[in-house]
């Protein structure tokens, strides 16, 4: 018999090679998908929490600039501000606010909220960025006084994003050195 000499193609060894190397090109792979896939869903819920507290300051300050006397309450993943109206009842006046609160609107509904009032300066402040058990903040009148907040939202997996601002509006100093607003 005459044996063949071309010997052509892929022994067993081989190919259990090349499987096995292709094998680890996609375990390889597949963690970085998966390690990307982790990262992207961090960075989206840290985007979320952050678009949710520029929307929860971006009503506030709005609220403080052009209403009247308000109060705020967070409870649980919501944040609710109430108008109390002036002691004579009429809007532009600038009688003290009343004690009566109109129904309460939602401000903002989703993660975990807390807010706590802060003093305006800093030397009055304990230990800044720590929130303690807070108060519902009551009878604002932005037409008398400015308010220094700190908002506070953590989300279901444990994430904490915390911002201080102050709502301010425009107020103009009489000739016996009082401040008034400025109509707009």
């Amino acid at each position: 018999m005459k044996r063949a000499t071309n010997e052509k193609g892929m022994t067993l060894v081989e190919l259990i090679a090349v499987l096995a190397l292709v094998g680890m090109v996609v375990a390889i792979i597949m963690t970085l998908f998966s390690i990307g896939s982790k990262f992207n869903s961090v960075a989206t819920r840290d985007v979320h929490l952050q678009q949710d507290m520029n929307l929860i300051i971006t009503k506030l300050t709005q609220e403080h600039r052009t209403g009247e006397c308000y109060s705020l309450q967070a409870s649980g993943n919501r944040l609710e501000l109430s108008v109390n109206p002036r002691k004579d009842g009429k809007v532009s006046s600038k009688a003290p606010c009343g004690d009566g609160a109109k129904q309460p609107t939602e401000i903002y509904s989703g993660a975990e909220v807390k807010v706590c009032r802060l003093p305006l300066f800093e030397e009055e402040a304990n230990a800044p960025g720590e929130l303690t058990e807070c108060a519902p903040i009551e009878k604002v009148d932005p037409r008398r006084e400015d308010l220094r907040i700190s908002i506070q939202l953590l989300s279901d997996d444990g994430k904490e994003f915390t911002e201080e601002t102050t709502l301010t509006r425009f107020k103009e100093v009489e000739d016996d050195g009082k401040e008034t607003e400025v109509s707009e």
